[in-house]
């Protein structure tokens, strides 16, 4: 009998399998006895639900049917995990909820218990969807008690795939949560299922080429309370610890890295332990879990982040090279040797790619220094990576050499349509050819082999570009300490096949704790080039940093009347700000303010002074008028001037924010660094506040400036 046979290929069975191929192997492989008794009552009581819904989809009294089949069940003797029978009242109140969805939703024509079938590649195909409406909504009752969007994500995806395999239509899904009537909804696109296809074709290859070795299932995650065959997957991990070689297959798919072969369970929870962060605010998000739930829950995984993907053994490609580490840690230990195989699944047609329009050389008079040669010459051996580059360092000038060396379909990324508008220009006189752009309603790409895009249009319309993402082999991530944000991920979920992937930063750190997140993509700093190297070779102003020190007028322990009376309304520090501006008034000056109100009122006390808040785009024709030098005192919010200004005549900054970011306080320092003819100072300006918070604040971003190399100067 071919393998193919022994089993009918349900979302079930492709669930455990991704869980545990070990667990897989027992259950629908091998023939084997259970070795555990686990419970039944919720998966009992559960069909239980089901039937009752079924009854009443069909006319049926729904609380008959579901006292009927918690009868059959003998319900009432069996117990939880509590120890304790599940309570009738507790599922009729689900049921309740199902009712209620059916009514408030008015669905109707429905079929409950829709069974597909079909031979697909050798094997039988098999589900039962809950109910499918005339109109090719799925719809599935869940009585989990907690739910989240992910959960059963595989699951809407399988049934969206037989709908389609059947009917060449796309479906709708709405997963009901009757415990609290939670839907979760998916629509699946024809891109996503055409993967999914291939994601099933790929594992049928794979289960006809394991075959019944049992050698060739890796244990996975088989601790669930659920697994009849726990005990046999240990006593297999035990037998399989004593052997001296251990096979490992590292598959790369997209930008994520699928571990097969002898992955042990303690093999995995290294991986785990290794690659897991907790977030700034944990202990304050478990205090809000702890009052907010019901019962008793364990909150020791809240506020913690998980690179590595237990349940799918995978983990983002950018942590390639510290797993490789992890994986030698563990053959040392356990006395291991490791045979580790590189399995490259992505497109190398793609991957490989040439074009043929660019130039023989960047079309500049600019000589590449030293440096910016050595930073182009480690990415390019490297294949990806994060130069951290001062600002005004040259980073777009590299970026674009780059470009021109590998000569691949590019995808730059950038997260500010006005820095995008500004780098587009750049990147077409440097290489001399039409860039493509993406933002907003615009989607300007035919005959682009480079193309800039804006992260937030990019991540709206992902689906719609999901064929063009595919044809990338170069990404460039602009601004990379922003891309531990939610929208790169899923952005970066769609260039499966970028053979090279650059991150540019000077500052690639973040004060929410999430820079892990950030290496996990396209990796680890490859080349640094501080702005204190760049004074020293000649190429930036040292800067003269000057702190003025600034009475209290409260020190109450209030952060907010903190920052309101020594700051926002401090008429002591307005003034020395004028007069700081009064003193040095033919300089070319940025002021900038962390509150539009505290900007409001430094412009009415300084005179021709122009001020900036809201979008750039709104107050283009003040930003441009500044950077004309038709006016001279530019103030403006820091989350606007803290980054991707390009002003390289600007002789001072004035940081009146009294910002708490010492990410934030490099960005700003480095605005008026720049060496030009005719400029020979660069000032910055910022104030040693004296309140209970304010204080602190500013003895880091003092802190900040003494750890960059630069003297601070405190003037009373």
């Amino acid at each position: 009998m071919t393998i193919l046979k022994k089993f009918n290929l349900s979302y079930s069975a492709y669930s455990v399998y991704k869980q545990s191929p070990l667990q897989f192997y027992y259950r629908y492989l091998s023939g084997a006895a259970p070795s555990d008794e686990t419970t039944k009552a919720y998966g009992n009581a559960g069909n239980a639900v089901h039937e009752a819904m079924q009854g009443y989809i069909e006319g049926r009294n729904p609380y008959e049917v579901l006292r009927t089949s918690w009868d059959k069940f003998d319900l009432q003797f069996k117990k939880g995990f509590n120890g304790k029978p599940l309570e009738f009242d507790t599922y009729k109140a689900m049921v309740d909820n199902g009712i209620k969805f059916l009514k408030d939703y008015k669905i109707s024509s429905l079929t409950p218990e829709l069974k597909i079938q079909f031979p697909f590649m050798g094997i039988n195909i098999k589900g039962y969807i809950d109910v499918v409406s005339a109109d090719n909504y799925l719809y599935d009752w869940k009585t989990d008690s907690a739910n989240n969007h992910d959960k059963h994500k595989l699951q809407r995806m399988f049934y969206s795939w037989l709908i389609w395999k059947q009917t060449h239509k796309l479906s709708k899904c709405h997963w009901v949560y009757l415990r609290k009537l939670k839907i979760h909804e998916d629509i699946f696109s024809l891109e996503e299922l055409e993967e999914f296809d291939m994601e099933i074709k790929l594992f049928i290859v794979e289960i006809q080429k394991k075959g019944m070795n049992i050698n060739n299932y890796e244990a996975g995650n088989f601790k669930s309370p659920f697994n009849e065959y726990k005990t046999l997957c240990f006593k297999e991990i035990e037998r399989r610890i004593d052997k001296p070689n251990i096979n490992i297959t590292l598959n790369i798919k997209g930008n994520y890295v699928y571990l097969s072969g002898d992955v042990g369970t303690k093999l995995l929870e290294g991986l785990d332990f290794k690659n897991k962060f907790d977030l700034k605010n944990k202990f304050w998000m478990q205090k809000a879990v702890t009052k907010n739930a019901r019962g008793v829950i364990d909150v020791r995984d809240i506020g913690t982040v998980h690179l590595f993907n237990i349940l799918y053994k995978c983990f983002p490609i950018g942590l390639m090279d510290k797993v490789k580490t992890i994986l030698d840690e563990y053959a040392e230990y356990y006395g291991k040797i490791i045979n580790l195989t590189i399995n490259d699944l992505r497109n190398k047609e793609i991957m490989n790619q040439k074009v043929d329009n660019m130039p023989s050389k960047l079309l500049t008079d600019k000589i590449f220094r030293d440096y910016q040669l050595e930073a182009k010459k480690i990415f390019m051996k490297k294949e990806n990576g994060v130069l951290h580059i001062s600002m005004r360092g040259g980073k777009t000038l590299i970026a674009a050499e780059i470009i021109r060396e590998i000569k691949g379909k590019t995808l730059w990324i950038i997260d500010r349509v006005r820095l995008l508008k500004q780098t587009k220009k750049v990147l077409h006189d440097l290489l001399g050819i039409k860039i493509g752009e993406i933002s907003g309603d615009m989607i300007d790409i035919e005959d682009c082999s480079v193309v800039i895009a804006c992260i937030k249009s990019l991540f709206q319309k992902r689906n719609e570009l999901n064929k063009l993402l595919n044809t990338f082999n170069v990404v460039i991530v602009d601004e990379f300490h922003k891309s531990a944000a939610a929208s790169y991920q899923a952005v970066f979920k769609k260039l499966p096949n970028t053979r090279w992937q650059l991150g540019l930063s000077a500052t690639p750190r973040r004060i929410d704790g999430m820079e892990p997140i950030l290496f996990s993509i396209i990796g680890e700093i490859i080349f640094t080039k501080s702005a204190k190297e760049l004074i020293e070779l000649g190429y930036l102003i040292e800067p003269i940093i000057e702190f003025y020190k600034i009475p209290y007028m409260t020190l109450d322990k209030d952060y907010q009347n903190d920052y309101r009376c020594n700051i926002q309304e401090n008429i002591y520090r307005h003034q020395k700000i004028v007069d700081i501006v009064n003193i040095h008034k033919d300089k070319k000056i940025m002021i900038l303010t962390r509150l539009v109100n505290h900007g409001k009122t430094l412009q009415k006390m300084i005179p021709n002074s122009q001020h900036i808040y809201g979008t750039l785009k709104r107050n283009g024709k003040i930003y441009e008028d500044f950077l004309d030098n038709k006016f001279k005192h530019l103030i403006m919010t820091i989350s606007k001037g803290g980054e991707g200004l390009d002003i390289p005549d600007l002789d001072m900054t004035i940081n009146a924010s009294c910002n708490k970011s010492d990410v934030v306080s490099e960005q700003v320092g480095g605005r008026s660094l720049t060496m030009i003819d005719g400029k020979s100072k660069a000032y910055i300006i910022d104030f040693y506040d004296q309140g209970y918070h304010s204080k602190k604040h500013s003895e880091e971003r003092m802190e900040t400036y003494k750890n960059l190399g630069f003297e601070v100067n405190i003037i009373d």
